[in-house]
């Protein structure tokens, strides 16, 4: 029996909270907090708008809405298969989110078997319908060659579509080609205005990246100060490299006082997903830099960086295991 339909102003709120946070390069962890904090604005709460969701939800952004409370668990506990199960009832209906988070389903395993080479085509189905998530992801694969021949050209290409298209992160990237001469010529000047369109849009590596520019002086006088505030944002907004740079400018006083301590919580907080900060962090185990100096902890960082595929671990772990 129904609970009582979703009000159209509070799908709408919902829907534009997904798409706005997520447009901006914030993970999809991240946009479930930002959706969490608007429910826990609203009087109808986490569980009664999964209710109506699943009673009352007849359209495919009522579907992907669905989908992502299942995947984690928003007034219901996690259920990747429904998760699963309700992005494919929104690919059918056309939602182009829909078929974008299907496909990451498929390309993570979330609630199926993976199948990276399907992945790829719902990416590339949602991209040409005009996502401009799934149009960076597609350029990524493009970039990587990830289940596609690589090939820059098109890498560039979609990029700059999903940047043009809003995304935040497609801009960061597209940056990011200007940078390298992928897929076009380098061009310090459209490299430096897609990193700040994307700092601007609040997306956690397009801050990063214009910190770099600013700590190197691309298309822009040097600025370490300006450079360490910009790698906060980010780091704040969870993004690995940012918080890697940060730990670097607090360790070597680049537009802030040293600081090791600070520098080591944000080298371990980047070293959850980044490998060159497990030898970071190693590296201040192994000098006391922000902690008692302890080279068996040091080794143990190291290690876990060699099984990564570090080469800078391995020549360490050598030399330590020589004199100790």
């Amino acid at each position: 029996m129904s609970t009582g339909y979703i009000s159209a102003e509070m799908s709408e709120q919902m829907w534009s909270k997904f798409v706005d946070t997520y447009s901006k390069g914030i993970d999809l962890k991240g946009v479930s907090i930002d959706i969490r904090r608007e429910l826990a604005k609203n009087e109808e709460g986490e569980e009664k708008f999964f209710r109506k969701l699943l009673t009352d939800g007849t359209t495919g952004k009522d579907f992907v809405l669905l989908g992502f409370c299942y995947q984690f668990g928003i007034g219901i506990e996690e259920d990747h298969y429904f998760a699963y199960q309700s992005y494919y009832q929104a690919a059918v209906r056309g939602e182009s989110y829909g078929e974008y988070l299907f496909g990451k389903c498929h390309k993570f395993g979330t609630g199926v078997v993976v199948d990276k080479s399907l992945a790829f085509q719902l990416f590339k189905g949602a991209a040409e319908a005009g996502n401009a998530n799934a149009q960076n992801e597609v350029g990524y694969c493009y970039e990587k060659g990830i289940q596609i021949q690589q090939d820059f050209q098109l890498a560039f290409y979609w990029y700059e579509k999903s940047a043009k298209g809003g995304n935040a992160l497609g801009a960061s990237n597209l940056g990011y080609c200007y940078r390298n001469g992928i897929g076009t010529t380098v061009d310090n000047n459209q490299a430096f205005y897609w990193y700040e369109r994307s700092a601007n849009q609040g997306c956690p590596r397009g801050l990063n990246n214009l910190g770099l520019a600013y700590e190197k002086g691309i298309n822009t006088p040097v600025d370490l100060k300006r450079a360490f505030e910009l790698f906060g944002k980010s780091a704040e907004l969870g993004d690995a490299l940012g918080q890697e740079n940060l730990a670097m400018c607090y360790h070597l006083a680049m537009g802030s006082k040293r600081d090791d301590r600070k520098a080591l919580y944000w080298m371990r907080r980047s070293a959850r997903r980044r490998n060159t900060a497990l030898d970071c962090v190693g590296h201040h185990h192994r000098n006391g830099y922000g902690t008692a100096k302890d080279i068996h902890r040091a080794i143990q960082w190291h290690r876990r960086a060699n099984k990564q595929g570090s080469n800078v671990s391995r020549q360490l772990l050598k030399n330590l295991f020589k004199r100790h």
